[in-house]
């Protein structure tokens, strides 16, 4: 499949990432599978922070034509990509734009109907949640729902232990980063954190539920979760070395052995998540969001996530990847 100014590995490389956005939703029973349908009903406007490639934002289009969706993220890229992907899909309710969300989002007061934050842990840092929750207040109208989906990764069985080893190793260099990069850091996951997140910053009706997928050896996802893992312990390799975390020559071995256990038929293996959601109360403009002080203390969070898993059907026809 060919996007416009992209180079054919990226290309390969945004379409993966697009599959996996895509079973993670089908594996957790759509993309607002938790939504009554008195909720879905009002719902027109949608915004998605740190979109990525799309995925989320091109399902919910696809599935609800009558809802307008659009997506946000901070990297160019992605979001050239997303809208290659809409175009192909001949989407037109779903546009993306190049956003940051660690900074005023420059969207209307009001203006959305429901505003979704998946996976988005890894990325932002421990001390912009509040403000990025109260912003999200901000933009939704009265009776708006803000959603937001984090996970908990590294749920391996007994029989990898250099593969449960290697995720340990890559998660400590991951902490040991955010560390220098935030004095707020500790490390702890945003998971059990979401409800008190919501409620303590004014929004109501608040609710959660968990799912957890199963991508254990002869799994639909198996072998796409496993090369995202594997991938993900080749990113952080050099992090780890740096970190005196292990050499090179110690990297190389356990990842050659936990490659030979993602094969085997005992590789057990769950990813655990969990979405909460909330209403902006009925009688508030967004008046409440805006004044809500900055000085509130900011939760200590940090996520041990990522985004995994396969695909489009129709998008599976035009791809060179192979999962």
């Amino acid at each position: 499949m060919d996007i416009p100014g992209v180079s054919s590995n990226e290309a390969d490389m945004h379409i993966r990432l697009l599959r996996q956005d895509v079973l993670l939703t089908q594996a957790m029973g759509g993309p607002l599978a938790e939504q009554s349908e008195e909720h879905l009903e009002r719902i027109y406007d949608v915004l998605d922070i740190g979109c990525g490639c799309g995925g989320w934002a091109l399902q919910l289009a696809h599935r609800y034509p009558e809802m307008t969706v659009i997506g946000i993220d901070c990297n160019e890229t992605f979001i050239h990509c997303a809208q290659s992907f809409a175009q192909i899909q001949e989407l037109e309710n779903v546009s993306f734009q190049v956003m940051d969300a660690t900074q005023p989002l420059l969207l209307a007061t009001a203006s959305f109907d429901l505003v979704n934050i998946r996976l988005l842990g890894n990325t932002l840092p421990s001390e912009q949640w509040e403000r990025l929750v109260r912003e999200c207040g901000r933009l939704l109208r009265p009776g708006g729902v803000l959603r937001i989906t984090e996970a908990e990764w590294g749920c391996v069985g007994m029989a990898s232990p250099a593969f449960a080893r290697l995720f340990t190793l890559t998660m400590e260099a991951i902490t040991r980063a955010h560390t220098r990069l935030s004095s707020l850091y500790q490390p702890v996951s945003l998971t059990p954190l979401l409800l008190h997140l919501l409620r303590g910053n004014g929004f109501e009706a608040v609710q959660g539920v968990a799912t957890a997928i199963d991508h254990s050896s002869g799994t639909e996802g198996h072998l796409a979760f496993a090369s995202e893992y594997l991938l993900w312990f080749r990113v952080h390799a050099p992090t780890m070395i740096e970190e005196h975390l292990l050499t090179q020559a110690l990297f190389d071995a356990l990842f050659i052995q936990a490659s030979h256990e993602i094969q085997m038929p005992q590789f057990s293996a769950l990813l655990y998540l969990f979405t909460a959601w909330g209403e902006k109360p009925m009688n508030d403009r967004g008046d409440a969001f805006l004044e809500m002080t900055a000085s509130q203390e900011p939760l200590p969070l940090i996520v041990l996530d990522s985004a995994v898993a396969p695909f489009l059907g129709h998008i599976q026809k035009t791809s060179t990847i192979c999962v």
